[in-house]
């Protein structure tokens, strides 16, 4: 290095200390930026509608329905054994979880769980329409 050089970094201070304290703005930025989750509930009863459904669909859908007396609590109901009956409970528990799912996005339209869930349910939906249609055209075909 050039003499010039080494004088000039002999001459620069050995310690800098900030012109205002620091740690406020660190510590805040460490913080979690939003307060506890309200949503878990709403998750959970999302998750749990979905998984009724489902089950909804496996038990009422399947070939030749719910098996009698297969021990199973939906056997027992008059309308687990017609499907479109399945269907139509299942569609309706769909549009009042989109329903709520809604609302709780118009109260918090940044959580992207809540826009998570709502896709599963329109998905859901779906899926209930085209059962509802093979159901109809299964019914209306006399071969």
């Amino acid at each position: 290095m050039s003499d010039r050089l080494e004088e000039l970094i002999e001459r620069l201070p050995r310690r800098l200390e900030p012109e205002r304290d620091l740690w406020p703005g660190i510590e805040a930025r460490l913080r979690p930026q939003r307060p506890a989750s309200r949503k878990a509930p709403y998750r959970f009863a999302a998750a749990a509608v979905l998984g009724v459904i489902a089950l909804g669909l496996y038990f009422g859908l399947r070939p030749g329905g719910p098996a009698p007396g297969a021990g199973s609590r939906t056997a027992a109901l008059p309308q687990a054994r017609n499907p479109e009956a399945v269907v139509a409970i299942d569609l309706e528990t769909v549009n009042r979880t989109i329903a709520r799912i809604r609302a709780a996005l118009k109260r918090d339209p940044g959580d992207p769980a809540l826009y998570d869930f709502l896709r599963e349910a329109y998905r859901q939906k779906g899926r209930l329409i085209a059962a509802s249609a093979r159901l109809s055209v299964t019914r209306s075909d006399p071969s």
